[in-house]
């Protein structure tokens, strides 16, 4: 493990909205990555935006949305207004509307290359901390991310989820009102984002 090299990084709240935020920067072993990424919070809606995504390391650079133990109710996507299960495995998908699992749903306003996980993992705690045991743990995990692709330039992304989503409520009515509900703004080097419906920016 390495200290950091970036120098920004802060949040704030007025104790119903909050923001989160940090400035990215690894030039550590030709790692020479760098991002500007950050949270928004709103009532039962996250936002996260990313820009400036920057990488000469020469592998594929991943923004991963979350990563948490697989839920026992089924995964589901929706691509091109079409909606599946996801069985087992690792897929890659161009631009899906949103992926519901364990009651939250995953919106993408913006689209983007996308990459999803579901399937068994094998890992010991002391991978992360030497302190714990070396036991082998085998668990179903589910994972969702954004791909940028090797070498990226300037890249950005964007996405929403809400953590009270029913497994029943329409995802695509909600990416609809997303869209619609939140102004957004994002180039290489700054974003912005505003709640239309509750003036706020």
């Amino acid at each position: 493990q390495t200290k950091g090299t970036s120098v920004f990084a802060g949040g704030v709240s007025d104790s119903l909205y909050g923001v989160s935020v940090y400035s990215y920067l690894d030039t550590y072993a030709d790692i020479n990555t760098a991002a500007k990424k950050s949270w928004f919070f709103f009532d039962d809606e996250i936002i996260c935006l990313g820009a400036g995504v920057n990488s000469t390391a020469g592998v594929p650079v991943c923004t991963t949305i979350n990563q948490c133990l697989l839920s026992k109710k089924e995964v589901i996507l929706s691509q091109s207004k079409k909606q599946s299960m996801v069985k087992e495995g690792d897929f890659v998908y161009d631009s899906p509307e949103w992926v519901l699992h364990n009651g939250i749903g995953y919106v993408f306003p913006a689209g983007g290359n996308l990459f999803l996980s579901k399937k068994i993992q094998t890992g010991s705690w002391y991978s992360i901390n030497h302190t714990e045991s070396k036991n082998e743990q085998q668990q179903e995990v589910f994972t969702l991310g954004f791909n940028h692709g090797c070498n990226p330039r300037n890249a950005t992304y964007r996405g929403a989820w809400d953590s009270f989503c029913p497994q029943d409520e329409s995802l695509q009515e909600e990416s609809r009102r997303n869209s619609g509900e939140y102004g957004f703004y994002a180039d290489s080097e700054a974003y912005e984002i505003g709640n239309m419906a509750n003036g706020i920016l």
